[in-house]
């Protein structure tokens, strides 16, 4: 009688564990739902939407919304174009461009000037050849005399050392142009078979005397002209250097903008957000800058 009361207790308590087990089990999943429930309200709630971001940034920082790619082959071509344009482009400040559109000012000024200065000293040994050198005129030949053909002159030195009016032949190592060209006025300030044609060449001794006191000053105005056109040149080759060097430059200049800013391409940031009125859930934040 015993076993068999001890047997139905022990039924009786099983059946409670059973049912206890199962109002638990019940119970969690109804806790489950509720949690899902409140959690999807509270995500569209506007305490949620309002709050503040998982990525804390401070004011200044380059952030992957406010970072602009600045491509170098249009920084290149900017500066290509208008020196300095392409460092401003690239982000650079005001000091760069400044100095590249100074030197570039500064090339083109003196250019002008020295072009300007060089084309009227050149127009000055011009006149002053034309005045104190003489070809000799040759025409009107009859019966081997040049009747218009002066004595103090190249063409009558010619005829007068040389028994010969042209140049042409092996004998003479340089030959005078038929036309004032630029060749014409460099030679005859240049080369001593060209001497008798200066005017003061026959006031003193021929035979030692080959430069001139008028001869050697249009030398010195020849020089003076080369060294001011030489100069423009110069400073036109330093405009066009200046357009390169501002162009790789700011090339350089919007890679490496590039690269500081998008250095660190991939950034981790984990932290506790509330998820239910009592709950706190991981959340974690991956960014990457393409």
């Amino acid at each position: 009688m015993k076993k068999i009361t001890l047997f139905f207790a022990l039924l009786m308590i099983t059946g409670s564990l059973s049912r206890a087990v199962e109002l638990a089990s019940n119970q969690f999943e109804l806790n489950i739902e509720s949690l899902k429930s409140s959690g999807s309200d509270y995500l569209e709630s506007q305490e949620f939407l309002t709050q503040d971001d998982l990525v804390d940034v401070e004011p200044g920082d380059k952030t992957i919304f406010e970072y602009q790619y600045k491509s170098p082959k249009k920084a290149f071509l900017y500066s290509l174009l208008v020196p300095g344009l392409g460092q401003r482009y690239a982000g650079s400040g005001w000091v760069k461009p400044i100095i590249y559109l100074a030197v570039e000012a500064g090339s083109w000024a003196g250019y002008f000037k020295y072009h300007t200065d060089g084309n009227d000293k050149t127009d000055e040994f011009k006149a002053f050849a034309d005045a104190h050198w003489f070809e000799g005129d040759t025409t009107g030949f009859v019966d081997g005399v040049y009747p218009n053909l002066a004595d103090t002159t190249y063409r009558g030195w010619l005829l007068l050392n040389y028994q010969v009016v042209d140049d042409s032949s092996s004998e003479f190592t340089e030959k005078l142009p038929n036309t004032k060209t630029q060749q014409y006025y460099e030679m005859i300030g240049k080369y001593d078979q060209f001497r008798g044609g200066w005017d003061d060449y026959w006031a003193g001794d021929t035979a030692t005397v080959y430069v001139t006191a008028n001869r050697n000053h249009y030398m010195d105005m020849r020089k003076d002209a080369n060294d001011m056109l030489d100069m423009a040149k110069n400073l036109m080759i330093l405009s066009m250097v200046n357009h390169l060097v501002s162009a790789f430059e700011a090339a350089i200049t919007a890679g490496r903008h590039n690269r500081q800013i998008a250095d660190d391409t991939w950034s981790v940031k984990a932290s506790l957000k509330k998820y239910a009125a009592n709950e706190n859930i991981p959340m974690v934040t991956v960014t990457h800058r393409f």
